[in-house]
């Protein structure tokens, strides 16, 4: 069939047909492309995470900090004001809590943490992160070092912080105000 000069548009399937498969074959080529640039990063890189793998004192695996980075608050700390760095784990067995008995009343809890951080990371995070929640260094105790006392209301926060072979120790314990 020749073209008819007067019908420029004529034999339109064809030219849908062609554009299909021109369009397919740069699918097809885009698709191989994004393949090959994708697939280099499925291949382990140096990792950002430093130190060997560690366990807790109860034996259970922790997940590695970022190696010199900031410590970042978990949203799911089981005390909502009471900031826990994301990546530590809650040691159960030596943890207990019990609300308190009236409004206007302390709680008592002792919670027991270990993670992966160093002496100065722990106690950096702690002394932004209690301040945000409404904590204030209690004037009848040590506001710095390795253990701490603040105030709130008519709960009292002792927090204790140490580090030893990689693994950091963090305990909390809330009872009255003395």
């Amino acid at each position: 069939m020749t073209p008819d000069p007067a019908r420029p548009h004529a034999a339109p399937h064809r030219r849908r047909r062609a554009n299909r498969a021109a369009i397919g074959g740069a699918s097809a080529a885009v698709a191989g492309l994004a393949a090959l640039l994708l697939w280099p990063g499925c291949v382990a890189g140096p990792s950002p995470f430093g130190g060997p793998p560690v366990t807790t004192a109860d034996g259970q695996p922790l997940l590695r900090s970022a190696a010199g980075r900031a410590l970042v608050a978990d949203d799911a700390s089981p005390l909502p004001d009471v900031p826990v760095p994301l990546r530590f784990v809650l040691m159960p067995e030596r943890s207990s809590a019990s609300p308190s008995p009236g409004a206007g009343l302390a709680r008592r809890v002792t919670h027991v943490y270990q993670g992966r951080a160093g002496y100065d990371q722990l106690s950096t995070f702690f002394t932004e992160h209690l301040a945000r929640r409404g904590w204030r260094p209690d004037p009848a105790g040590p506001a710095s070092g390795p253990i701490r006392t603040y105030r709130k209301g008519p709960e009292q926060l002792h927090l204790s912080l140490s580090e030893a072979g990689g693994v950091a120790t963090v305990s909390v314990l809330i009872g009255p105000a003395a």
